[in-house]
């Protein structure tokens, strides 16, 4: 894959110095070959639990994160780290870890250093949404309960075309001011990006390594800061 000039979102989380937070974690994983290792902490928060990352194969990592990512729930982002053309996406999360694969620009399984964020909602949180796509080919359906935050709100998605979802999530995306991202989920190579948000929802489009639309799941955290 050659670079290209394009349009990007960002988001930065930072935790409050000296509060705790047991529903936000973030980690660099900053050693892509090391078979076990513990991140560099001035780049990890975990409301002082430990975090480690593990790798058990090429392109194949294990974060540790404990109690944050529990048995259900949650949401979980993350994005390769660097000058070169790797890619990485959630492979999936549950009892206390994060499982993430990362390629390199031909779809092959590579090392890569990346960032990743966990985000646990709790019932009073009006600043954010977070979604699982967990059915790549269904025309509309409202996707896994578990994994979704809205407050409240109901969650839709529709797919319009091989790889085209439309997010429908309401008010906090009704106006200006918000920030979305996405990551593609499971094994396989493929790869999402936002391709625009507004009128109550997020856009999104997933791609296989040779540029073609192809049906996926993801993972979409939105939010609004501050609320």
């Amino acid at each position: 894959a050659s670079a290209g000039d394009t349009q990007f979102s960002l988001l930065v989380l930072r935790a409050e110095a000296g509060e705790a937070n047991d529903e936000l974690a973030y980690v660099w994983a900053n050693q892509p070959n090391a078979a076990s290792y513990t991140p560099d902490t001035s780049y990890t928060y975990n409301n002082g639990n430990p975090v480690t990352v593990t790798r058990s194969a090429t392109g194949v990592y294990r974060v540790n994160l404990g109690s944050v990512v529990g048995n259900a729930g949650g949401n979980a982002q993350v994005t390769a780290y660097g000058p070169d053309n790797r890619r990485c996406k959630v492979e999936n999360w549950f009892a206390g870890a994060v499982n993430v694969r990362c390629f390199d620009g031909g779809g092959s399984a590579a090392d890569s250093r990346f960032s990743l964020s966990f985000v646990r909602a709790n019932p009073s949180d009006e600043g954010l949404a977070y979604v699982w796509a967990n059915d790549a080919t269904s025309p509309n359906y409202t996707p896994d309960p578990t994994y979704s935050f809205n407050d409240g709100a109901p969650v839709t998605i529709t797919r319009s075309g091989t790889g085209t979802y439309q997010v429908q999530l309401g008010a906090i995306v009704s106006g200006d001011g918000q920030n979305a991202q996405v990551t593609a989920y499971g094994p396989g190579n493929e790869h999402c990006k936002v391709i625009g948000w507004g009128g109550g929802s997020v856009n999104v489009r997933c791609f296989a390594t040779d540029g073609s639309p192809t049906d996926s799941l993801f993972s979409l955290f939105v939010g609004r800061f501050p609320d």
